[in-house]
């Protein structure tokens, strides 16, 4: 993980140890993220997507993994705003949407959605033979918490990105400075 050279070893430790727990052969993505979760809370985490499944890891508590991960053959497809806010939403078969915005990037400000979308749309095509869609909008439908829901966003450009529940069925990513 580039994004925070200060915590590079204990991230570099922790993906090791995964890996040999899990078996994948290699990381093809990681990043810093600001996650939603079914309850409408905004988490800090860390995105580490392998040749074989996807893990949140909590930096908080020196990247221990949240999960045993998702299978890289749940992701049914990827969508990504029409704004510079690094919205990533990786959805998923059978289990609720990853609706993360990636951030803390170093150099600041760095759109890594390019790089996350063609690393998984590639790891995607040659461990499983198959392509997936990528939705690019000025809303994006999730599914979290078993219903569905639309992210809109605000379009203040900013260094902090955070999200905010508006309504059952409606959320909004906003940006500041602050």
């Amino acid at each position: 993980m580039s994004d925070n050279a200060a915590q590079a070893s204990t991230f570099q430790s922790v993906s090791n140890n995964i890996k040999a727990k899990h078996h994948f052969n290699k990381v093809v993505f990681s990043a810093h993220i600001r996650k939603m979760n079914k309850n409408n809370k905004s988490e800090d985490r860390a995105l580490l997507v392998t040749d074989k499944l996807i893990f949140k890891l909590d930096p908080k508590k020196g990247y221990k993994p949240m999960t045993s991960g998702v299978l890289l053959r749940k992701v049914t497809g990827l969508s990504v705003s029409s704004s510079s806010n690094q919205l990533l939403v990786i959805h998923l078969d059978g289990h609720d949407d990853l609706v993360t915005c990636i951030h803390k990037t170093n150099p600041p400000n760095q759109d890594r959605v390019p790089e996350a979308i063609g690393s998984i749309m590639r790891v995607i095509k040659l461990e499983q033979n198959r392509d997936i869609l990528v939705n690019v909008g000025k809303s994006i439908q999730v599914k979290l918490g078993g219903k569905t829901k639309t992210i809109s966003f605000d379009e203040t450009n900013g260094a902090t990105s955070n999200f905010r529940k508006v309504s059952n069925t409606s959320i909004m990513l906003t940006t500041s400075t602050t």
